[in-house]
């Protein structure tokens, strides 16, 4: 009975060696659809990051660049929020350029893979020039989002040193009691929180405020000088595909930026999507990228309008009757 044994034996040890080197390449190697992976030397460490160009045919170039920044513990493949399916649909419809990064593995005592105002803020300056080097891109269409690290890292380190890298930022599951002091004023930003999220802060103190503390969206507000940051304009969005309430809350005119908020009840640290009961917060995201950029040809400003005369469009009719882009 030995032979069996020892036979069985190699298998297992077949099938774990294949497990392990899967595993590997499906956090080592980038997994988007129809990507390419890039790796350089910065600073004493090998640093990657993932691209793709789109795949609609019915545009040319300049390509609108949009950079994805992840959560902690996660990597260039995921942890962003949303599905890859989801933003490689809404990048290739729109003409974007789809780029995501990786922060190293320095900041383990915060959980890993977190972004940091050191190594990962040089490695992120770079990798946008190297993109801008690959590609025919408008630089009047630069955008970034952020999920919790990424977010954070957004607005607490690129933001105040470099926020002429983007014109337009959307950021979900972070927020702080204060952060007037490290929020840029120079790009559009859209900021997404769960009322069940207390990563980073709380949601009754980003509407609210505690402790006597100002809210933290007025906060965002006043530093972009906006006409209503005291006295937000504020939408309730509960239609037949949202089981959950969601505010918009708008600031008026914005002298250095545009700001707008979205709240959604019940969401905790997450990024909810069409896959589930909450919103579709890439769609979200991609509208807002949309308004607040300037187009650098026709073709995409008419896809612009297309797009927004569809939203207004979807808000009053059952979602299988519509008719229009399939995110």
């Amino acid at each position: 009975f030995k032979l069996p044994i020892i036979a069985m034996q190699s298998i297992i040890k077949t099938l774990l060696f294949l497990v392990t080197i899967n595993l590997w390449l499906a956090y080592s190697q980038c997994n988007w659809p129809d990507s390419t992976e890039e790796s350089f030397q910065w600073e004493g460490e090998t640093r990657y990051f993932c691209h793709r160009g789109t795949k609609n045919e019915s545009l040319t170039g300049p390509y609108g660049l949009f950079i994805m920044y992840h959560g902690c513990n996660g990597n260039r493949n995921n942890n962003h929020g949303g599905t890859k399916s989801d933003w490689v649909k809404i990048a290739d419809y729109h003409g974007w350029v789809l780029a995501t990064g990786e922060a190293l593995d320095a900041t383990q005592e915060v959980g890993g893979k977190c972004w940091d105002g050191g190594k990962d803020l040089t490695y992120a300056i770079e990798m946008h020039s190297r993109l801008l080097n690959l590609y025919d891109i408008d630089e009047s269409r630069l955008f970034a989002n952020g999920w919790s690290s990424g977010g954070f890292f957004l607005n607490g380190n690129v933001g105040p040193l470099h926020s002429d890298l983007f014109v337009s930022v959307a950021t979900t599951g972070w927020t702080s009691k204060n952060v007037k002091v490290r929020t840029p004023n120079d790009w559009n930003y859209l900021m997404i929180f769960g009322t069940n999220d207390s990563t980073g802060g709380t949601y009754g103190n980003t509407i609210l405020g505690e402790g006597g503390d100002i809210p933290v969206i007025t906060q965002l507000a006043q530093y972009n000088n906006c006409t209503k940051a005291d006295d937000p304009d504020i939408e309730t969005i509960d239609t037949d595909n949202t089981k959950r309430t969601v505010q918009h809350f708008t600031f008026g005119d914005c002298k250095n930026a545009d700001f707008e908020f979205f709240g959604v009840e019940g969401m905790g640290h997450g990024n909810p999507t069409t896959n589930n009961d909450n919103i579709d917060t890439v769609t979200i995201q991609s509208e807002f990228f949309l308004r607040t950029s300037a187009p650098g040809d026709m073709l995409v400003l008419f896809k612009v309008i297309c797009l927004e005369i569809f939203c207004v469009i979807k808000r009053f009719c059952v979602s299988i009757m519509c008719f229009g882009p399939s995110y």
